[in-house]
């Protein structure tokens, strides 16, 4: 399975690549800033720990996430945007718990898995993402007061099966 993790990566920074030539113009001057912005994805992809100015949050190594501080990227209506994968294999996210601040919370789930998943919550109001296949994302958006929520897998029998995940929000 090692050998599909590099090609992933390869796959991913060659798609971001060809977004970003043709976002900033074929013939852009500006290929420090388009080089970076390839590595930043191709390193999200392979699971490495994130560049400083990544907007995801942060895994931490033991299934822990937490969303950046100030200088985070916010969602066009505000707030945070998590970034909570599902696993390349089996009934799980990538990331089983994470801390943001309160407030709006987008929960985006890319999906490296040839199993179909989603990402959804039941509080403080039930939210359920698309179900999206391998390199698909499923994305909800939640305003979320102080509090603990479990996130979790809708499709059924995902749940069941033990593919949740912890959100505390402080």
């Amino acid at each position: 399975m090692k050998r599909r993790q590099p090609l992933a990566a390869i796959i991913v920074a060659m798609v971001a690549s060809v977004g970003l030539m043709t976002a900033a113009g074929c013939g852009s001057d500006d290929a420090d800033d388009a080089g970076e912005a390839v590595e930043s994805v191709a390193t999200s992809a392979t699971g490495a720990a994130p560049s400083p100015d990544d907007s995801g949050a942060a895994p931490t190594g033991d299934g822990t996430a937490t969303a950046p501080g100030d200088g985070g990227t916010a969602p066009p209506g505000g707030g945070e945007v998590l970034e909570i994968p599902a696993a390349e294999q089996g009934l799980a996210f990538a990331v089983e718990e994470i801390t943001a601040p309160a407030g709006e919370i987008t929960l985006r789930m890319p999906n490296p898995s040839a199993v179909p998943h989603n990402i959804a919550v039941d509080e403080p109001e039930q939210q359920i993402g698309e179900i999206v296949g391998e390199g698909g994302v499923s994305e909800i958006t939640v305003d979320f007061p102080p509090g603990e929520y479990e996130y979790y897998c809708s499709v059924p029998g995902h749940r069941e099966a033990g593919m949740v995940g912890t959100l505390t929000v402080e």
